[in-house]
């Protein structure tokens, strides 16, 4: 089960990264440099909390999972 919640947490993960990476790509390509720049500016701001809230909503099930396995993990030992 631990191997499992692991693949778990590593592909949700992944898949996080990489939809990220191609909403920047897509920008770019749409866009064109300057208005992409300008758009992830925008985006991934440090004072965007909606980017940081629905981020830690997308992760949520890789974050549980994760405390899922250290409590097992913790009670096995």
């Amino acid at each position: 089960m631990d191997r499992a919640l692991t693949v778990f947490i590593y592909v949700w993960i992944g898949l996080f990264v990489l939809a990220n990476l191609a909403g920047i790509l897509g920008q770019f390509y749409l866009n064109g440099f300057s208005e992409g720049v300008s758009y992830i500016q925008e985006i991934y701001n440090p004072f965007n909390f909606i980017n940081y809230l629905f981020s830690a909503i997308v992760l949520s099930p890789a974050i549980g999972a994760y405390f899922w396995r250290e409590n097992r993990r913790a009670k096995i030992a």
